[in-house]
């Protein structure tokens, strides 16, 4: 992921290590998420079920529903 981040931001590895943080980290891989859906979405190629697992969402909704 650093690679990743050192490449799209255009700084060096060090850069990213020394300055980024956790926040940095998740929303660049918020970032190249949502990209690979949409891409995925246009290509109309893979299934898109495969971001999400719905047992899951379904025990977060009920855990929130349930406080």
């Amino acid at each position: 992921m650093i690679h990743s981040m050192a490449e799209t931001y255009g700084k060096l590895p060090s850069e990213v290590l020394d300055k980024g943080d956790t926040f940095d980290m998740m929303v660049f891989d918020v970032v190249q998420t949502l990209k690979d859906y949409h891409n995925k979405k246009k290509d109309k190629k893979g299934d898109l079920n495969t971001f999400y697992d719905k047992d899951d969402l379904a025990k977060g909704i009920e855990r929130i529903r349930n406080k």
